[in-house]
């Protein structure tokens, strides 16, 4: 590019805030372009005349809808990259951003049809920063009227913290937007038994502000990022379970993994196969002090003694050579997280999973080591969320696509910009082509995170043994097998097992029973939990429920030789289980 042509597309830049607005307002009927005539340049001065020109809700409500199609139209006549690429244009959207929280059914909404509640969304909007704070952290998976809702309570009961501790706020509304899974914490206990408070939102926000004046915190949340709190604040438990830990003492966040050894391991549960809690009220006071427990009762009450001082933590679960198991991650200083903490080193675990407190999915230690990266208060993730929340409103465009591209470029460690792609393909009902390109994009941009990777490989290949297209797929399947075979070999498994049930469910017994056998040869040293639930479990009682005994039964001697878990421990129960069945 010449000199010339590059000083004439600087200009047209410096140009674009004024020729995007003012050809956006032609493109609406007259209503809404004398509503958009001062919408110019963006800074406060602007800003303040726009919350000066829609006083009311229902003014609000119209006001949303006429910046949508401004901006909207902006992009239509300057394309993507260039309005992306001005800040004017940004500050605009993440005022849409913001206000678009506020439901467009308020009149028929039980909370925000009240006036006192309008009037704390309207107190919110007025802080410096904080909308921008909001729209910056928040997911396309969390519900924006939920995440004003919290918001709302905490600025009528404790204005005054809400400025001091807003990062804080923030994560509680972006936890508590919507409710808590009913599989919430771990399988191990009846959700019945779990002791659910009643406080609201608003009352464990207080609680957390005042343990850190009265200096209860280990962690002082306003040194954290919004994303980091949201793991402190992700518990539904009574408050005075809270309070219970945080009685014990703890100097240092690093020191948290000792706080093991007040919870008394409870060795006769497993003799007696009795896994699920037994004790009725799932309270930290009895597994700590009274009844003690098993692997994941012991990481429960380390987790909570952390969130109570304020330490995010997170519990992850995982398959050994034993069976399963759960182990603690946390926070140990600014940025720096420890995601192993009894995690039992011989066991050989090659995953471990955990709940994503802000949208409740599950995501693995990989995931996160990977993605947390770029987390936190970063600028880029920022830029990124905001794109996605232009993406959330674009939905049904044409460009909805382009619009998650440029978001996955903003943040390319972020994975919520490429499953939001692989849904919406999904939804399109996209032909096999084009979703095979996808994926190959999908493999492409994730070569360096292992489970990304064959997240992606493993969706081609369905793909390709959906179109017939054996050869490749075979192919890919030994890829897969071979670049996962020592760390990840749960992912080696996974297509293994694939395979065989596919066998077996087309009839073909023989070469699905030989393929099981190379299957146990190959990943049966180091396997254990994951071979015997993902593949051995599985393949046997296909046999059963298909009148194969024979093959069933062959299949499980063949598993005892191979699999050999601790006496007592879960994986050994299981297997003799499976093998009485087979008798």
């Amino acid at each position: 590019m010449d000199r010339l042509s590059l000083l004439s597309r600087l200009l047209a830049i410096l140009l674009l805030p004024e020729q995007i607005l003012q050809s956006a307002q032609s493109a609406g009927n007259d209503g809404e372009a004398s509503t958009q005539k001062k919408l110019k340049l963006w800074n406060q001065s602007t800003l303040a005349a726009w919350w000066q020109e829609h006083q009311g809700a229902e003014e609000i409500i119209s006001g949303t809808r006429n910046l949508l199609t401004t901006l909207q139209s902006a992009q239509q006549r300057h394309g993507l990259a260039r309005v992306l690429a001005n800040e004017h244009f940004l500050g605009w959207l993440r005022h849409l951003a913001w206000i678009r929280l506020f439901p467009s059914d308020f009149s028929s909404d039980g909370f925000f049809s009240r006036p006192e509640n309008f009037a704390a969304f309207r107190s919110l909007s007025s802080r410096r920063g904080l909308p921008e704070l909001v729209v910056s952290s928040m997911s396309c998976r969390d519900d924006p009227s939920g995440v004003l809702r919290v918001l709302c309570e905490i600025e009528q009961q404790d204005p005054d913290d809400l400025g001091e501790f807003s990062k804080l706020a923030i994560a509680f509304a972006l936890v508590w937007d919507q409710p808590f899974p009913s599989f919430w914490p771990h399988p191990r206990v009846t959700g019945k038994n779990i002791p659910r408070g009643d406080e609201s939102v608003a009352k464990r926000f207080s609680f957390m502000v005042d343990s850190m004046r009265n200096n209860r915190l280990v962690m002082d949340p306003r040194r954290l990022s919004v994303r980091e709190l949201t793991f402190a604040v992700d518990t539904p438990v009574e408050l005075r379970e809270l309070a219970y830990v945080q009685q014990i003492e703890l100097r240092s966040a690093r020191k948290l993994e000792q706080l093991y050894r007040v919870v008394p391991y409870d060795h006769a549960r497993i003799q007696n196969e009795r896994y699920t809690w037994p004790h009725g009220a799932y309270r930290l006071i009895d597994i700590g002090s009274k009844k003690g427990g098993i692997c994941m009762d012991q990481a429960y009450f380390v987790a909570h003694a952390g969130k109570s001082m304020g330490i995010p933590t997170v519990l992850f679960m995982g398959q050994g050579q034993s069976g399963d198991h759960a182990w603690v991650g946390f926070l140990t200083g600014q940025g720096q997280w420890t995601l192993d903490a009894a995690r039992w080193k011989g066991e050989n675990y090659p995953v471990g999973l955990a709940f994503d407190p802000q949208s409740w999915r599950r995501f693995s230690d990989q995931q996160m080591e990977y993605s947390i990266k770029s987390e936190g208060d970063s600028p880029a993730v920022a830029r990124g969320r905001l794109i996605l929340a232009w993406a959330a409103l674009n939905i049904n465009d044409p460009s909805y696509p382009a619009i998650l591209h440029a978001a996955a470029s903003a943040m390319p460690r972020a994975f919520e910009p490429w499953d939001l792609e692989a849904e919406w393909l999904e939804d399109k009902e996209a032909d096999l082509a084009a979703i095979s390109l996808f994926w190959k994009r999908w493999i492409a941009h994730f070569s360096g995170e292992r489970e990304m990777k064959a997240k992606g490989q493993r969706a081609l290949l369905r793909i390709l043994r959906k179109r017939g297209e054996q050869e490749e797929a075979e192919r890919l399947g030994k890829q897969i097998i071979a670049e996962n075979k020592s760390r990840r070999f749960d992912l080696g498994i996974a297509v293994a097992a694939d395979e065989i049930l596919e066998k077996q469910h087309a009839g073909k017994w023989k070469p699905a029973a030989q393929d099981y056998r190379l299957a146990m040869q190959r990943f049966g040293g180091k396997a254990g939990g994951h071979l015997f639930y993902n593949l051995v479990q599985p393949y046997v009682q296909t046999c059963l429920s298909e009148g194969q005994t024979a093959h069933a039964r062959s299949a499980i001697d063949h598993a005892m030789t191979i699999l050999k878990p601790q006496p007592n421990s879960i994986l050994a129960n299981d297997l003799r289980k499976l093998r009485g069945q087979a008798q």
